[in-house]
């Protein structure tokens, strides 16, 4: 539609609405050119608005595209919704109406309809990017220069409350130097136990969704890990520095961290501007210590930080996705930087309440391991996802996993890619070449050497396209790619088509008699993946004088991994 059809120069903006799971929050995750006037208007007139430019950041570290990436890469305003909760029965056979939450299907619909208004009356003229978040049940659309300026602005009266504090001797300065150098690694350390869990979980279940899959568990040994850690083994490299110093240092670097994060990626440092304010103006205003002594500082920063990162709640899913991949480990670390000064406050505890809370922690820890290493992954309520992928080649026969099989009844030749010529035209410069590739889809990569344009489906393919070029809706008529062989080179075309194993006739082959015990067909489903090669002109000759050959990481005969992220058509 994008490429051929005249009624697309008459799009003006788009609104695309994604599911990645069943369930959560609808999340504006993604705008187009020139949409800052229109991401205002939507959040103006949307009830439940939720959208934080990190998100974009988050999703651009994924490896998934949209409809919405044809219309933004030519130029059109828009935005983008999903949402993202559920993701376990994502293209499984639970993705049904039954497992569907209305309330997130009503709150896409709602942010539709704002869009929708929106655009009606949004100026599509602002050439500068944004950054947004949504705050206390508002959106907040900021330029980077402005998001900036507002972290500088955080960090010099963090600064200030640090003066005040020494002022008020509730500080020192040697306390200050020491709190900046021991913060760090203190906040470093929960982060690492948490991702040291994640990994020990998946490692001793030999099922890396483990903790998707059991979220209860990996959720308790996360948060004992960050208890055991805190309260058991940070408070020994604590030193002198005190409660005040070391909550002081934790504001300090927030602040520095988001004014870094706004240099380098603003739509970072936007979210972490509200926790960074928080805290230095606590900081800042926060009544110095009373007749007991006692500062409410600590407590003060501690909490309005944290109340200042439960904006970011519904985008667990999306850090999920694009950071950890598995389990809520890279969540939980994220907020353990982001909700530090709270966190902090263990250390100063008395010491039976720490040796309790490391305690806890670390039964949560064990208990969860012990259950990852005993408890079978999988279940017939939470199925693992699991496709039986078979693989043929004229070379290799039906493959999966290495294994041969033979069903009974089916011509395997049959399951071949089709590559005909359709016309054959010399020219001056080499030999124009139409040929047709038919016989599986929907889905499916090529690889064609020696040319250096082609056209595919009447679209000119991009120079660096031809080397690994991933085919997507491929119908039952086929694709029609047209190329110029080079007279002293040739051609060669290799193709790999996967096609839906419930579309084809496999003889007595069942695929659940191949598929792991409580699992379900995931994404794309049980599918079979052929391949095909066909030289044009010289290419043998060519091949054979210059010693070509190209890498084969996965043995299918295409020299393209089976999972490598190509360019898409």
């Amino acid at each position: 539609f994008a490429n051929q059809d005249p009624r697309f120069d008459e799009v003006v903006c788009v609104l695309n609405l994604e599911a990645r799971g069943c369930r959560g929050a609808s999340i504006m995750f993604q705008v187009g050119p020139r949409s800052g006037d229109l991401v205002r208007r939507w959040a103006a007139r949307t009830r439940v608005p939720f959208a934080d430019s990190i998100s974009e950041a988050a999703y651009a570290r994924m490896p998934n595209d949209t409809d919405f990436s044809i219309t933004r890469d030519l130029g059109r305003p828009g935005l983008n919704f999903a949402f993202l909760g559920g993701v376990e029965v994502y293209h499984t056979p639970l993705d049904d109406l039954e497992h569907l939450d209305p309330a997130s299907l009503q709150h896409q619909g709602e942010h539709l309809l704002a869009g929708l208004e929106a655009a009606d009356v949004a100026s599509f003229e602002e050439t500068t990017r944004p950054v947004w978040l949504t705050l206390l049940g508002t959106t907040f659309v900021l330029s980077s220069s402005s998001a900036l300026l507002l972290s500088l602005l955080s960090l010099g009266l963090a600064v200030l409350g640090v003066a005040r504090r020494l002022r008020h001797r509730e500080l020192h300065a040697s306390e200050v130097g020491a709190a900046l150098v021991r913060t760090g690694p203190l906040l470093l350390l929960p982060v690492l136990m948490t991702l040291a869990v994640g990994a020990l979980l998946a490692r001793l279940s030999g099922e890396p969704a483990w903790g998707r899959l059991n979220p209860g568990p990996a959720v308790a040994a996360t948060c004992g890990a960050v208890a055991w850690a805190l309260a058991g083994v940070a408070p020994r490299h604590v030193g002198r520095a005190s409660r005040v110093a070391l909550v002081a240092g934790a504001v300090l670097l927030l602040c520095l961290l988001a004014c870094v994060l706004g240099l380098w990626e603003p739509r970072v440092g936007a979210t972490l501007q509200p926790a960074a304010t928080v805290g230095a103006l606590a900081l800042l205003l926060a009544p110095p210590p009373g007749r007991s002594g006692r500062s409410v500082l600590p407590l003060a920063v501690g909490i309005g930080t944290s109340l200042a990162l439960l904006h970011g709640a519904p985008l667990i899913e999306l850090f999920t996705h694009a950071f950890g991949g598995t389990a809520p480990q890279v969540p939980v670390a994220v907020g353990c930087v982001l909700a530090g000064p709270l966190l902090l406050q263990l250390l100063h505890t008395g010491r039976m309440v720490r040796r309790g809370v490391a305690s806890v922690g670390a039964v949560l820890v064990a208990t969860a391991l012990a259950l990852a290493a005993w408890t079978p992954a999988g279940s017939p309520e939470r199925p693992v996802q699991d496709s039986v992928v078979l693989d043929w080649s004229a070379e290799e026969g039906l493959r999966r996993r290495g294994d041969a099989i033979e069903p009974e009844g089916i011509d395997l030749e049959s399951l071949a890619p089709r590559i005909e010529v359709l016309a054959e035209e010399p020219r001056i410069d080499g030999t124009r070449w139409v040929v047709r590739i038919s016989n599986g889809g929907p889905w499916g990569t090529l690889r064609l050497e020696g040319p250096e344009e082609a056209q595919l489906e009447g679209s000119p393919l991009e120079p660096g396209a031809l080397d690994r070029l991933r085919l997507f809706g491929m119908g039952p008529e086929g694709l029609v790619l047209e190329f110029v062989a080079p007279n002293e080179r040739g051609a060669r075309l290799r193709v790999r088509l996967e096609t839906p194993l419930r579309s084809l006739d496999l003889g007595g082959l069942d695929p659940e008699e191949l598929r792991a015990p409580n699992a379900v067909p995931s994404y794309r489903g049980d599918r079979l993946r052929a391949h095909a090669e066909r030289t044009f002109g010289a290419w043998e000759v060519a091949a054979e004088e210059e010693g070509v050959e190209v890498p084969d990481s996965d043995g299918d005969g295409t020299g393209l991994a089976a999972d490598e992220e190509d360019h898409g058509h």
